[in-house]
């Protein structure tokens, strides 16, 4: 199963595409997609609910066969912690093998997360990178912050899919701007589901 947990905020085209070529390049047959409640690194944004950022989820990945939305985090409540979400997996589907899909930004702050060493004995990270850092660069980033030994636990971690640029801030940026969105990035209909809520405007 490739866990993928996240603001969403909005969802973008680029979520929905990594997730599916990160499941076929290691064979998960089930993608289940978290929308955090609280991002507890990322407090100071201006989010749409939760609810709101649910909905539009199940709007982006309507069409993805693999793709299952899990609101545990939203119903918990308060601050979204992934060891937290991976206990309540492994209590829920016990022989079950858990990848954890990041971002590479998320991968060199993995370790000020709560209980790294927990989410690492419940979860095999699988990593993209994210522009402008490339995968050699990020384990160089990993090794300069942590050490080489560090590094080379993460190296086989990191997938061979193309560095990712998109980003929930810029389209949340062009949407305060009133900048025209293009529909490689954001699905129409996540859009008119905005436009209708008047989120981020």
């Amino acid at each position: 199963m490739l866990v993928f947990g996240g603001s969403f905020n909005p969802p973008h085209r680029r979520h929905v595409s990594l997730a599916q070529q990160a499941a076929a390049t290691i064979g998960a047959d089930e993608i289940r997609v978290i929308p955090a409640n609280t991002n507890p690194q990322r407090q100071g944004q201006p989010p749409a609910s939760a609810r709101h950022r649910e909905a539009m989820l199940r709007i982006a990945f309507g069409g993805q066969a693999r793709a299952v939305i899990d609101t545990q985090e939203i119903e918990r409540g308060g601050a979204s912690f992934t060891v937290d979400t991976l206990k309540n997996l492994r209590a829920q589907f016990p022989h079950e093998q858990f990848f954890l899909l990041l971002g590479g930004d998320q991968a060199m702050n993995f370790y000020s997360w709560k209980d790294p060493q927990g989410i690492l004995a419940l979860a095999t990270p699988v990593v993209v990178p994210r522009a402008p850092l490339s995968a050699p660069e990020l384990l160089r980033h990993i090794a300069q912050h942590h050490d080489n030994a560090t590094a080379d636990l993460w190296r086989p971690w990191i997938l061979p899919l193309e560095a990712a640029a998109d980003s929930s801030t810029q389209l949340r940026d062009n949407l305060v701007a009133g900048a025209a969105l293009d529909e490689t990035l954001i699905d129409p209909q996540v859009l008119a589901y905005i436009k209708q809520h008047s989120l981020y405007l």
